[in-house]
């Protein structure tokens, strides 16, 4: 992978004490090799609202102070990015059902995205056998509540029940594939053998891994 692709395999001796260390690194290079560059017009910004904390802060902020610790927290505040609005937001956790926000919270997200004019893209876990119960009842609601504003909603679905479900709700409620069921290429040396990284894209020393997997 070295000789062909450039990709860095003597970074992958180097560790740290905690994730945040890490990604510390990570964003600071990200940074330093986007600077002068410009946030691509007509693209989309979403940000991901996968834990108690972020929506938290989603409800009680206002655009600008949102982002701006949402930037800073993920240690990208000098990076383009964090000069253009966020178009869209990510609810709820594709990994574990005890991550997704009550019902309370959830709709209270829902009509703050509405009013600031956010895009919604809603996150579901797998769900069990035992779950399914509670599935049906969450699009129900859901769905009723695009159909009385007159949006329509992504879903993220990760496990083909659900994804039945969505079947007769696709008008407001658009089923996606999620991490789970759309075999994502997870080979860190994928960026470089498809060239989005490497000698030729990345040619100035010390570039490394962390740029290629988004925010």
């Amino acid at each position: 992978s070295r000789e062909l692709v450039g990709y860095p395999w003597e970074r992958e001796e180097e560790h740290f004490r905690t994730f945040e260390e890490q990604k510390r690194v990570w964003m600071r290079e990200a940074c330093e090799g986007a600077a002068g560059q410009k946030f691509p017009d007509g693209l989309a910004l979403a940000v991901c609202l996968d834990s108690a904390k972020w929506r938290e802060a989603y409800l009680r902020l206002d655009g600008e102070e949102f982002a701006a610790a949402y930037w800073a927290a993920n240690h990208l505040s000098g990076h383009p990015i964090a000069g253009h609005p966020v178009d869209r937001i990510y609810v709820g956790n594709q990994f574990c059902s005890h991550l997704f926000p009550e019902e309370e919270e959830l709709f209270a997200v829902l009509e703050k995205a509405r009013a600031q004019g956010h895009g919604v893209t809603l996150m579901l876990p797998a769900a069990q056998e035992r779950q399914m119960q509670e599935r049906v009842r969450l699009l129900e609601m859901a769905a009723e509540w695009c159909e009385k504003r007159g949006i329509r909603m992504e879903a993220v679905v990760n496990d083909w029940g659900t994804a039945w479900l969505l079947r007769d709700r696709h008008s407001v409620l658009e089923p996606v594939l999620g991490i789970l069921l759309n075999r994502r290429r997870k080979d860190v040396r994928s960026p470089y053998k498809i060239g989005l990284a490497g000698r030729e894209a990345y040619p100035r020393e010390g570039y490394g891994l962390g740029q290629q997997g988004g925010f």
